[in-house]
Parts: structure tokens; C-alpha cells; sequence
């Protein structure tokens, strides 16, 4: 399927359009942050604290989504939110599908012992309990945003790795690697040339389908405690702050709630868009 083809049936499907219209927003938002924050979401005001929203009674234009328990206003720290939840989901899932992808094609490409040891790690990885993984690896290490990444990349890879070792040991058989063997190829060039352009739609299905993931296990961690640190601002955090004000201002909980929905709901719904037009 060529690349303007692609994007015609992209244009065509107007329900996709929106999702990555929806999409498109956050990331902009998340990269404008600085500039579309209309305070700091840093900045504290005890007298100011769990303001209400601009449409509900004593509502304030000034602080249009209200402020939490410590004055700080929600709008921009949902604005600061997208930033880090965008940031860690982006980045844990280069990492996973860069080693799962890397894995799944020696492991598929050259078979034989390489496979076996390949396959016996990926084993050994999803016999250990995501979460408690995780958990274990942030207990241990600082929970900082760059350890953060890591450690969901580097847990989140296995998927990648079977997806791509199944298509691969049907790809190699394939007449036209064959012949790029006969004529002397080298591995390197017919997985480049051949072998990954092949495999790309289902890496980037898979890799959007994790974005949404990575944002809720982010948001999840978060929540516990042991993801983002307050006061840093991110959307599971929030969740958290916002829990023991619930029966006060609910809005505090929910806002950070709808929004970590409403961007792994875009995600699915372009994963599963774009698995249509793949055909996959």
C-alpha cells in the first residue's frame, strides 16, 4: 500500500479524523504548555484553594476549571499533565518496540540457537507479574520521569517480540528473500530493505495500541505513589490529590479522569482505524 493511498483512506474515514484530531490537541498542548498555561502549575494560594469551576456558583473566569486543595490552578496543571503522561507514554513505547522489533527479527530471521535463547528470554519476561515488575523496579530505583520510561519500555517489549517472530518466520520463506539470498544479499540489507518495511504497519498498530496502555499504567502508578512525584504535574497525580476532595469538588478527580480517558479512547479507536486500512 503506497503512502498516498494510505492517507486517502485516512481522509476518507471521518471518525479516525477526529480521534487523531483529538490526538493532535493534546500534543500540542503538551508542547505549548508554557505558552497555553494561563498560570503556573507550581504556583500555590492557600486563600484561592478548591475553587469551583468557571460554570458552577462562585466560579471564577480567572481560574476556568477552579484550583485544588492547595490553590494551584487545574487547568494548567492538566495542560503540564498531558506533557509528562505524552512524554512517558512516547518514550516507553520507542524503547519496547525498538527492542521487541530488534528481538522478534533475529529471533525469526536467523532461527536455530539465537531463536531458542531469544524466545527463552521472552518466556522468562512474561513470567514475571507486570505490575509487581514494576513496582519492584520503582520501589528500588528513584521513580523519576526518565526512570519511569525506562522501566515501562523495558518491560512492555515481549509483544513486539512474538508479533514480529511470527511474521518474520513466514516472511523468510517467502520467494523474494530467497532470492535476495541467492544473489548474495547481505542479512542486514534484505531485513532493512525487505523485512522491515513489511513489518512496519503492525509495529505502528502496536505501538499505538501501548501508547494508550503506557498512559493508564503512567496514570495507575501515579496514583499509588511510586510514578510521578508531586508537585510535578501529571494526570494520575492529580487523581490522586484530588481523591480527598471528592465529596467537595468532585471536578477535581474527574477532570484528570476524563482526560487520561479521552486520549487512551483516541488512541484505541486509531489503532483499530488504522488495523482497517493495514489490513491487518
Amino acid at each position: 500500500m503506497t503512502f498516498r493511498l494510505t492517507m486517502e483512506k485516512i481522509r476518507d474515514n471521518l471518525f479516525l479524523s477526529v480521534c487523531m484530531v483529538i490526538l493532535l490537541a493534546f500534543i500540542i498542548s503538551a508542547i505549548f504548555a508554557p505558552f497555553l498555561s494561563p498560570h503556573s502549575p507550581y504556583d500555590t494560594d492557600i486563600y484561592r484553594r478548591l475553587l469551583p469551576p468557571f460554570w458552577e456558583a462562585n466560579g471564577s473566569t480567572q481560574y476556568l476549571l477552579g484550583t485544588d486543595g492547595l490553590g494551584r490552578d487545574v487547568l494548567s496543571r492538566l495542560i503540564y499533565g498531558a506533557r509528562i503522561s505524552l512524554t512517558v507514554g512516547m518514550g516507553a513505547v520507542l524503547i519496547s518496540a525498538f527492542l521487541g522489533t530488534f528481538i522478534g527479527l533475529c529471533a525469526g530471521f536467523f532461527g536455530g540457537v539465537i531463536d531458542q535463547i531469544l524466545m527463552r528470554l521472552t518466556d522468562i519476561q512474561l513470567g514475571f507479574p507486570f505490575f509487581m515488575f514494576t513496582i519492584v523496579l520503582l520501589t528500588v530505583l528513584e521513580p523519576s520521569l526518565l526512570t519511569i520510561i525506562i522501566v515501562l519500555g523495558v518491560s512492555l517489549w515481549v509483544s513486539y517480540a512474538r508479533v514480529i517472530r511470527a511474521m518474520v518466520l513466514s516472511l523468510r520463506t517467502q520467494e523474494f528473500v530467497l532470492a535476495a539470498k541467492v544473489l548474495g544479499a547481505s542479512s542486514f540489507r534484505i531485513i532493512r530493505k525487505y523485512l522491515l518495511p513489511l513489518i512496519f504497519s503492525q509495529v505502528l498498530v502496536l505501538a499505538t495500541l501501548q501508547f494508550a496502555d503506557v498512559i493508564l499504567i503512567e496514570g495507575s502508578l501515579s496514583f499509588l505513589g511510586i510514578g510521578i512525584q508531586p508537585p510535578t504535574p501529571s494526570w494520575g497525580t492529580m487523581l490522586m490529590e484530588g481523591r480527598p476532595y471528592f465529596s467537595v469538588q468532585g471536578s477535581l478527580a474527574l477532570l484528570p479522569g476524563i482526560a487520561m480517558l479521552v486520549s487512551v479512547l483516541a488512541l484505541a479507536r486509531i489503532a483499530d482505524s488504522l488495523r482497517g486500512i493495514f489490513g491487518i
